[in-house]
């Protein structure tokens, strides 16, 4: 199987592995899925870290508004009474005004973050340096979790307005918007490019993976992925951080040995036993060795 490090500019995203008779259409568009996926999974684990601390959102024409001014206008939150946590709820008002403040008790709230936190870890970049690979059977995996935590701790549903409600209705992330600004990230599977070696990828006449990376299954290769229009990525670098690093730290010991060279002009060493000049004479005379005793 070959192994695809799938990256998005310089960004690493995820390991993924398929054979080298995968379409490139195919390919395509499994990564694609894969990617929005996990920016599904880290949206809804913000929103739920949100919801565990400050409870569901306020409707919008209520978001933004001070007390006083609620009052004032004599606006109304149905979430409040129709959808309470399980468990009871605590008071810690939203500093940015944009939920209700009645969030849940301690122990629901454990349970959405310790969820959030399990499925954050699963799809993690990190999972690059371990080898593991991600599929987007894995990743329904993790919607599906942190779905039933929601239910676990709100039975009676989300509001509408909510944007985890949005976010957990369906997987499908592209044709979605909660209003957050949070799908710039989304790449719709139909328009996404990827791109091997500065050369893009394309999968017209039903070309395969090996017609561009050869028949060799055990392979690993950097998969860039872009979106239609937007051109080719950079290149990879040469080095890595790692090994820059370690370039510049020779670098800088090898200017600092220099400098003490430079520095260092004195003649101590013309007391050194090679220096000495009539150090041949004095081997043939046999005089070469000769300590003096004080009487």
């Amino acid at each position: 199987m070959v192994l695809l490090h799938v990256k998005k500019g310089d960004d690493d995203l995820f390991l993924f592995e398929c054979s080298v008779s995968i379409p490139i259409t195919s390919l395509t568009i499994e990564i694609a899925k894969i990617h929005n996926g996990r920016q599904k999974i880290f949206r809804m684990c913000s929103e739920m870290d949100y919801l565990a601390d400050h409870g569901v959102s306020l409707p919008t024409n209520m978001v933004g508004l001070l007390p006083d001014q609620i009052q004032e206008l004599k606006l109304t939150d149905p979430g409040a009474t129709m959808h309470t946590p399980s468990g009871g709820s605590i008071s810690n008002p939203d500093p940015h005004l944009k939920r209700n403040g009645h969030a849940p008790d301690e122990e629901m709230a454990k349970l959405l973050r310790t969820t959030c936190e399990a499925a954050k870890q699963s799809i993690h970049k990190n999972l690059i340096q371990q080898g593991t690979v991600l599929s987007y059977d894995h990743i329904s995996e993790q919607f599906l979790k942190l779905r039933d935590a929601l239910m676990a701790v709100y039975p009676m549903g989300l509001p509408l307005y909510d944007p985890l409600h949005v976010e957990s209705t369906s997987m499908e992330a592209a044709d979605l918007d909660c209003g957050y600004g949070s799908f710039r990230d989304v790449i719709d599977p139909q328009n996404a490019v990827l791109w091997w070696a500065g050369k893009e990828l394309k999968g017209q006449d039903e070309k395969l993976l090996r017609n561009f990376i050869g028949s060799n299954e055990k392979t690993k290769i950097v998969i860039k992925l872009t979106q239609k229009g937007s051109g080719a990525p950079g290149r990879e670098a040469c080095y890595t951080d790692e090994q820059r690093k370690a370039m510049m730290a020779q670098a800088f010991r090898r200017q600092q040995e220099v400098e003490k060279l430079m520095e260092d002009d004195d003649d101590h060493y013309l007391n050194s036993q090679w220096a000495d000049s009539r150090a041949l004479k004095r081997s043939f005379q046999g005089i070469n060795n000769i300590k003096f005793r004080p009487v």
